[in-house]
């Protein structure tokens, strides 16, 4: 007796929509929404790439709302920020995709150690926490080579001279350069 392996009858697909904002300096939030479409192994490829599509618009379109983000829709049916079409020279930073492309730093997209913890003057840490601290400067250094615009760059508005040169937008490490 042999045995028929029954396929699902549909799959399902996920796209995620992020976006990420300066609320005050040194602190950014990021929204996403999250919207699950159905994938039909039968169907044409036209047909789920169009039902990825409109789960695609449909969590942009929430992440916008949620903001409070004015929207309309471009010629393809694609909601834009007002602010793009007021400012068609202006660059929009779209989020990270979720899935790493090939050509992708491999540097993670968080520090290896929690900052929070580590805010302390150096004099203050045990050598783990300095060395952990250490790793994190790393990080940063690292990860500003790969992807500058994640940091402020306070070179030329230092509030003091001893203040750091880059400052990590969402996790806060900063570094000095050598």
């Amino acid at each position: 007796m042999t045995m028929v392996e029954e396929k699902p009858a549909y799959l399902v697909g996920e796209v995620d929509f992020r976006k990420t904002t300066q609320l005050r300096p040194y602190e950014t939030d990021t929204f996403s929404h999250r919207v699950q479409y159905l994938i039909d192994p039968d169907g044409s490829s036209d047909e789920n790439l169009s039902r990825a599509r409109e789960a695609s618009l449909e969590a942009k379109s929430w992440v916008y709302d949620v903001l409070g983000i004015d929207t309309e829709l471009s010629d393809s049916g694609i909601p834009m920020e007002i602010m793009q079409r007021a400012f068609p020279d202006a660059v929009v930073e779209t989020a990270a995709p979720t899935q790493p492309e090939a050509s992708a730093s491999s540097v993670a997209a968080e520090p290896p150690y929690d900052p929070t913890v580590l805010r302390k003057p150096r004099a203050q840490m045990n050598d783990i926490e300095k060395a952990q601290a250490a790793a994190n400067t790393q990080w940063a250094k690292d990860r500003y080579d790969a992807f500058p615009h994640e940091f402020y760059d306070n070179r030329n508005d230092k509030p003091k001279p001893s203040s750091p040169d880059f400052k990590h937008k969402s996790s806060g490490v900063a570094f000095w350069i050598d």
